[in-house]
């Protein structure tokens, strides 16, 4: 297992019954900073400007990869939210399945 996806499920497995945007989980393995919050339930927002185009399209790519591969071993699934006002933003998020959070807190006590 990549140590992205490994950041993915402990991300993910810190509140296992929530979703999880992938801004968080971006933050967390390369550091990033949030570019601002909207309201709590949406999550951090990443700014492309300022983390550099080339990088931020090429981290998107790596954590679009790792979910898919989580995804297609039962561990998370892959989710698209509303959110915003009146839901006008569509995010990319993921949500563990059971097998994720077994595998969520195995990774914790390692």
């Amino acid at each position: 297992m990549s140590e992205l996806q490994k950041t993915v499920l402990r991300v993910a497995g810190e509140y296992e019954d929530e979703t999880t945007f992938f801004s968080e989980v971006l933050i967390a393995h390369y550091g990033w900073e949030s570019g601002w919050n909207w309201n709590w339930h949406d999550g951090p927002v990443l700014r492309m400007s300022a983390i550099g185009e080339d990088k931020y399209r090429s981290g998107q790519a790596a954590l679009s990869r790792a979910v898919r591969r989580l995804a297609e071993r039962g561990l998370v699934s892959k989710e698209r939210v509303s959110t915003g006002e009146c839901g006008l933003y569509k995010r990319s998020a993921v949500v563990l399945t059971d097998d994720g959070k077994r595998e969520a807190r195995r990774l914790r006590k390692a």
